[in-house]
């Protein structure tokens, strides 16, 4: 977990993150991590925009910050690593 939290971190350092769902849900976004606490209708559109996704419980809430439920990871690489380290979890 630490290492998917800082990848998150070099996106915000990086200005390659979107805080969000109207701005994580765009052309550029590769990854989509949202939590469990959204509304039934904003994982309706976040499953509809065919971007990679991840659903975080609440246990892991603390990846995405306390004022974000959605982020989105415009940076290919970062939201590869995001990816393979979250398989390994």
């Amino acid at each position: 977990m630490e290492k998917i939290k800082t990848y998150i971190g070099f996106a915000k350092k990086s200005g390659n993150i979107a805080f969000g769902i109207d701005r994580a849900i765009s052309k550029k976004t590769k990854l989509i991590i949202y939590s469990s606490k959204i509304a039934e209708n904003s994982e309706k559109k976040i499953q509809k925009s065919g971007i990679k996704s991840i659903k975080i419980d609440d246990k892991q809430y603390n990846l995405i910050g306390e004022t974000a439920l959605v982020i989105g990871i415009t940076d290919q690489n970062l939201s590869s690593a995001i990816i393979d380290n979250i398989k390994s979890v």
